[in-house]
Order: structure tokens, then sequence, then C-alpha cells
């Protein structure tokens, strides 16, 4: 577990496919995660006249595996029936996460990134499984942007 000091608590929403085949938005609280993320721009030079100006906010995300979560792979994740879902939590490329405890349910990401702000809703863009070693030790490494 992490000291008191560092852990910060996240929402993971992921996109998944209904009974009715319609996509919905499950969330998931987790707390006692390492949170650390840097706000920045690019900018490119295309040539002489022209350049691009490019948004480089970047996050990284260290969870702990604790006996209070259950975790799910998310191929596993997907096939399971709604009122099963809720039991579980996933990482998936693609997902959004909040750096802070959301219970309100959205129906859509675009609601998501408007009540938060686009510099707070991240994209999950890679997952690390860090499930070895000793047990104290597994976590997952989550970066997005």
């Amino acid at each position: 577990m992490l000291p008191k000091r560092i852990q910060s608590t996240m929402t993971v929403f992921n996109i998944v496919i209904n009974e009715l085949a319609v996509p919905v938005i499950q969330a998931s609280i987790l707390e006692g995660v390492f949170w650390t993320s840097s706000y920045g721009v690019n900018i490119s030079m295309q040539n002489r006249r022209e350049s691009a100006v490019m948004t480089d906010d970047k996050v990284l995300v260290i969870i702990p595996m604790a006996e209070d979560r259950k975790f799910s792979e998310s191929h596993t994740f997907l096939k399971l029936a709604a009122t099963e879902r809720k039991k579980y939590w996933t990482l998936t490329k693609g997902d959004r996460i909040v750096n802070q405890a959301v219970t309100e349910i959205f129906e859509r990401i675009a609601d998501i990134e408007k009540t938060f702000g686009p510099n707070n809703v991240f994209t999950i863009t890679n997952v690390a499984d860090n499930r070895f070693g000793a047990k104290r030790q597994h976590h997952f490494a989550v970066s997005g942007k």
C-alpha cells in the first residue's frame, strides 16, 4: 500500500455494450492510487510559415492491487452481464480516467469531458500489468493523454 499522503482517488469510465447492443458507460471508483500528471504544449514547425500547437498533457497512475478490488481482464469484463459487471473493474486502452471520485451517471464521453474539462479527463493509452513478484508489489501502471 502507498503512504496516505500520496494516495489519490480516481474513476475509470469503461465503455461497454449492454444487452440491447447499446454502448453505455460504467464508472468504477478506485481509492489508494498514485496519480501524477503533467500539462504541456508542443509547438512544431512544419515549414517556415506554418506551425502547429498541440497539447501534450500526460498522466501516470499506479494502481496497487487490493483485496477489496475485484479486477477483471477486459475481454472477460465485456462478456459479463450488467449486474455482474458492476462488481468488477477493468482497464482498457481508449477508456477515460478522472482524478476524483465520480458518482454521476454519464451517457456519453463528451458529457464527462464537458463536466470536468478536457484537461482533467485522460484517455488510457497504455496499461502495464505488473502482477508478479511479491504480492504486496502487484500493481498496474496506467498511462494516458
